[in-house]
């Protein structure tokens, strides 16, 4: 977009150059030439202003456009927040593989008071370190739909634009895709929170009914050798 601007400048004060020079040529032949030729000076020149004109009309449109950069630098944004979010949804999977090591040694130790206990400690330190994954990823998946939203919404505007050229035409359609890969990410990503979250509710009713059953069985012992 930059190098659109410089060119359209360049063309600009080329096309102001080539109407002074014109101007500056007419006004020292005047007096040779004959009418044709005069005449052939006029409507150059008059094509150079309307040249001229044309120009400052597009510079001008340009002006007024959201500058391409800054939706570029939007699509760097989200990449980087994409990176972090896939790091963060790694680190989400080793936390999942905790619960199904507690899940085992439950299935496994479920008779043993203390391992029960264990496990009860174990799958609250868990819970608590899910939930600020949990509560931290979605504040920044949020934000990132937010920022999505708003970035679509500047490519909708530049696409409706008859000012764009081909290339920046093409440009803005590869960023439309990124941003559409984007959501699609973002959705996985809530999925993976609620399968976290519903794995995780299940397995601390399985601790509860454990220890009600463990409960109940110790009752049952105590009033046998009463």
């Amino acid at each position: 977009m930059s190098s659109t601007i410089y060119v359209s400048i360049a063309l600009v004060v080329a096309g102001g150059m080539a109407t002074g020079a014109i101007l500056v040529a007419s006004k020292y032949l005047r007096g040779n030439l004959t009418k044709a030729a005069q005449a052939d000076i006029d409507a150059t020149k008059a094509k150079v202003a309307k040249i001229d004109r044309a120009l400052e009309a597009a510079f001008s449109v340009i002006e007024t456009m959201v500058p391409y950069d800054d939706v570029l630098s939007q699509q760097k944004e989200i990449s980087g927040f994409e990176e972090r979010l896939a790091k963060e949804k790694e680190a989400l999977g080793k936390l999942e593989g905790s619960l199904a090591q507690s899940q085992d040694e439950v299935d496994q130790k479920e008779s043993k008071h203390n391992e029960l206990k264990m496990g009860r400690e174990n799958s609250a330190k868990i819970a608590d370190e899910l939930k600020a994954n949990r509560d931290r990823l979605i504040d920044e998946t949020e934000a990132l739909e937010s920022q999505v939203s708003d970035a679509q919404t500047h490519l909708a505007s530049l696409k409706g634009s008859t000012n764009l050229t081909k290339d920046q035409k093409a440009g803005v359609e590869e960023i439309a895709s990124g941003l559409e890969k984007s959501k699609n990410h973002l959705s996985e990503l809530k999925e993976v929170f609620e399968q976290a979250s519903n794995r995780f509710v299940n397995l601390q009713a399985q601790y509860s009914q454990l220890e009600l059953e463990y409960r109940n069985l110790v009752e049952k012992q105590l009033s046998g050798e009463a």
